[in-house]
């Protein structure tokens, strides 16, 4: 799945992901984030949870 496929606005999308991408991994010993916070991150279940970055508009 991609952002793009899901019509995820983008920016919205990557800025959330590098900020929870960083503080999951600054919580973790081991520096990687959990299969949990990632699998939340996928671009379906992301927008599921923030359906205001729903893209309204195309190319």
């Amino acid at each position: 799945m991609s952002a793009k496929a899901n019509d995820v606005e983008p920016w919205a999308y990557v800025r959330d992901l590098l900020t929870t991408l960083a503080a999951s991994s600054s919580r973790t010993m081991s520096n990687a984030p959990d299969e949990a916070v990632l699998l939340t991150l996928l671009p379906d279940v992301w927008l599921a949870r923030h359906p205001e970055a729903h893209r309204r508009w195309s190319r």
